[in-house]
């Protein structure tokens, strides 16, 4: 099998969201995890909902990205 740039690109890309979405899915479960150590009130000025749901939100785009990628493109 010839490796082509094209092919190259492709694999660098699915590699890089592969590492994003790992990256986010650690910081994600860590967050979750502080948030329920925390009491109420420290976890709400640590670590504010908006920035787990922001940090959820992207999980989710870069795994849809990654498995669903193959049938979209």
């Amino acid at each position: 099998m010839e490796i082509t740039a094209g092919l190259l690109i492709y694999l660098i890309i699915k590699v890089t969201v592969f590492m994003l979405a790992l990256m986010f899915s650690i910081s994600l479960a860590r967050d979750i995890l502080v948030c329920h150590a925390l009491t109420v009130k420290d976890a709400a000025w640590k670590m504010p909902g908006f920035a787990i749901t922001f940090r959820a939100v992207l999980w989710g785009i870069f795994v849809f990205m990654n498995y669903l990628q193959p049938y979209i493109f």
